[in-house]
């Protein structure tokens, strides 16, 4: 809970006490964007170091696969600020943020904590 009261601070960048969507979408986006980054570092990393052009094409496929389900989670992700806002003032207070930050942790991909290659 800490963490995510520190993340719905970093992003309250106006400081109002809630997250507007122009906030949330930076949110989402720079999340989103960090996280392909660290996917293809580690794909770089898997290909210097494969045994054959199969593993890198299995490899690849996943990569893809992977981009992939980042941009859908972040798409629903935008669409979940809607259903977040649960007193519909077009913002998240906290709790609502907290509702949406539990689904994102356990809907999207985090390539620090996972196996990819």
């Amino acid at each position: 809970r800490n963490s995510i009261k520190i993340t719905f601070d970093q992003y309250d960048t106006d400081g109002s006490g809630s997250i507007s969507i122009a906030e949330m979408e930076t949110l989402v986006k720079g999340r989103t964007d960090e996280r392909k980054q660290s996917i293809e570092e580690k794909f770089a990393e898997f290909e210097a170091n494969a045994n054959s052009q199969e593993e890198i094409d299995r490899a690849e496929e996943n990569k893809r696969s992977y981009l992939q389900h980042l941009t859908e989670s972040q798409n629903k992700m935008l669409k979940m600020f809607n259903m977040a806002d649960v007193n519909g003032d077009g913002s998240l207070n906290f709790t609502e943020f907290l509702l949406a930050e539990a689904w994102w942790m356990r809907c999207s991909i985090n390539p620090d904590h996972a196996h990819l290659f």
